[in-house]
């Protein structure tokens, strides 16, 4: 099986600074979204090796976010060889607790953005399995047939009353904490990632995104794009979107488009 990935990390139009970043990996190869060369990810082989790929927003100020994102995405990166060895179903996981641990300690080495943290979600494509993780209320969805199905689940403190039954989706769309995380990267000395397994197969698409994506474009917009479009043209028309709904935030977006 083969897989092409897509990207693209956007500003909005409201924000003067770019806190997402993101981080793809196959083998020696990889690419976070303030690189300097862009490689081609087209058709790469998931036999024998994966790729690994995770969408990354800091937070804590311009400054302090774009300090979180960047360092989450280079530390994988830089640490790649000994996450690498993990079975491929706690890869994910591993490498989100160890960027926490990561980025705790170079809050505590900062104390002018000792507020900062991030949230994440990545994904290994190893096989025909994608093995996620998640750190607060970036997304992944499965593009299948025509169908978009959210996998992850927001960790955010609307979410939980929604998930309780307290309020209902329609009233969390609105709710004034919608945006409060339970969980992110570096605060804590310590996270749980919420794990989850995919069996993937020809014609799939998986998605990667911030909120500022998922924060604007409905999940019925997102589905047609993804109906209509393939490649990077996808991306593109996501990013373009959220922009023409107020591009209120930084938009992250990757596809994974899986191949015969």
């Amino acid at each position: 099986m083969k897989i092409s990935i897509f990207r693209k990390s956007d500003v909005g139009l409201v924000r003067t600074k770019n806190e997402d970043n993101y981080a793809i990996i196959r083998g020696k190869i990889s690419e976070t979204a303030t690189s300097v060369d862009m490689v081609s990810w087209n058709r790469l082989s998931l036999r024998g090796e994966g790729v690994f790929v995770s969408a990354i927003d800091g937070m804590g100020g311009s400054a302090g976010g774009q300090m979180a994102s960047e360092g989450i995405a280079k530390f994988i990166i830089d640490h790649w060889n000994e996450i690498k060895i993990e079975k491929p179903i706690k890869l994910p996981v591993v490498a989100l607790e160890k960027a926490n641990v990561y980025l705790h300690n170079l809050a505590l080495a900062n104390p002018e953005f000792s507020k900062m943290g991030a949230v994440a979600t990545c994904c290994y494509f190893y096989g025909k399995s994608a093995y996620g993780a998640q750190v607060g209320d970036s997304r992944l969805y499965l593009f299948r047939s025509d169908e978009l199905s959210q996998i992850s689940e927001d960790q955010t403190f609307v979410s939980n009353l929604a998930r309780m039954g307290k309020i209902t989706p329609k009233e969390a769309e609105t709710h004034p904490k919608r945006n409060v995380v339970s969980q992110a990267l570096g605060p804590g000395v310590s996270v749980k990632p919420v794990d989850f397994k995919l069996k993937i197969k020809a014609g799939d698409k998986v998605l990667l995104c911030s909120d500022g994506l998922h924060g604007l474009v409905s999940s019925k917009e997102i589905q047609n794009i993804l109906s209509l479009n393939h490649g990077q043209d996808s991306v593109d028309k996501l990013v373009n979107l959220a922009n023409q709904l107020g591009g209120t935030d930084n938009i992250t977006v990757i596809i994974a488009e899986i191949l015969d």
